[in-house]
């Protein structure tokens, strides 16, 4: 039926599949697909494949460790900058939107930075898939929860701005070590 067809249609338009034009020539044209909806629907397979916590966070950890590596090859003036950037709209989110989406800005901002595009989209799946189940094991307020991301990323980026290869590595190590419990 015409209400299935739009209905459907409108699926395709969110997810960015798709896209409805009004108007002579127009119709229903597939659109080239964006980072965002890939990452999704890769992360969304896996999700659904069964993928445990520990294999999430053994390959999470060293992809992220790829990154930063990657990164600090290529620190200059406008790594600083677009870091600094990511890290203003983090601590300017409301704490609602944090968790669920800007808390992750900085490592997505971190994986954009290496310019591989393939290692970004690893990234990007990877950091996906670890918050589509998030718990709160420690029944902590989410406040407290953002404040404790925030200087978490803040540490990471000062280390990067400093072109400090070890203290980057050993301050991401610990995040994502923080983080295991709350991936559902």
């Amino acid at each position: 039926s015409r209400a299935v067809l739009r209905e459907a249609v409108r699926l395709l338009e969110h997810h960015d599949i798709a896209a409805m034009r009004r108007g002579p020539g127009g119709g229903l044209f597939v659109s080239e697909p964006g980072l965002a909806t890939v990452s999704d629907t890769v992360a969304l397979y896996l999700d659904r494949r069964g993928m445990d916590v520990g294999s999430l966070v053994e390959l999470r950890t060293g992809v992220e460790m790829a990154v930063v590596d990657r990164v600090m090859d290529k620190v200059d003036d406008d790594v600083r900058s677009r870091l600094r950037r990511a890290l203003d709209a983090e601590r300017s989110a409301p704490d609602e939107d944090f968790v669920q989406a800007v808390g992750h800005d900085i490592h997505a901002a971190i994986a954009h930075l290496t310019r591989n595009p393939v290692l970004e989209l690893v990234a990007l799946v990877l950091i996906r898939l670890a918050w589509m189940h998030p718990v709160n094991p420690s029944g902590r307020r989410p406040r407290e929860l953002v404040e404790e991301l925030t200087r978490a990323h803040e540490r990471i980026v000062e280390a990067i701005v400093a072109e400090d290869r070890e203290l980057v590595r050993h301050r991401m190590r610990r995040h994502l070590d923080a983080l295991r419990p709350y991936m559902g």
